[in-house]
């Protein structure tokens, strides 16, 4: 029986893979890091024995060198590498591509926080034109709800 393995990062270039079955194995991970170097397109592999992770440095798209480790039943693959993402991550990556998006049809003159406060600041001279100085509006709990979210996640970062 193969021992279970996960793929747990993926990007290009870079491939992340997790036996945790066969941690502290070093005899193991050093024959796999021998049949895995020998994949065309890898370029390097580095193994932790500790946590028994395996990084793959390539050149080939992540799903090719999954493949072929896949065909040299080397151990029994699984991609859990895009599963599901917690809620927070999954809106993270949502606002970060709002507003790259944002920041390329401007020139980089605007982002997704400067055409959020343009369209909040609009809709509230036109609510005050209406007449309307009641409690705050839907617009203003989204507003808060986001700051807090984002305040929450300090690791997001503007990539210009």
């Amino acid at each position: 029986m193969l021992p279970p393995a996960q793929v747990t990062h993926r990007s290009t270039g870079r491939l992340r893979v997790r036996i945790s079955s066969r941690k502290r194995d070093g005899a193991y991970l050093a024959s796999l890091r021998e049949s895995i170097s020998s994949i065309e397109g890898v370029q390097h592999v580095n193994v932790n024995v500790l946590t028994g992770s395996i990084l793959i440095m390539h050149t080939l798209p992540p799903g090719e060198i999954i493949e072929r480790m896949a065909s040299q039943n080397l151990f029994s693959l699984s991609d859990t590498a895009h599963t599901a993402l917690p809620l927070s991550r999954t809106i993270l990556q949502s606002f970060t591509r709002i507003d790259r998006g944002i920041l390329k049809h401007t020139g980089g003159d605007l982002d997704a926080a400067g055409t959020a406060f343009l369209l909040l600041l609009g809709m509230g001279i036109y609510q005050l034109a209406r007449g309307n100085f009641a409690a705050p509006a839907w617009y203003t709990a989204f507003w808060y709800a986001t700051n807090l979210f984002l305040k929450a996640n300090p690791g997001v970062s503007r990539k210009r």
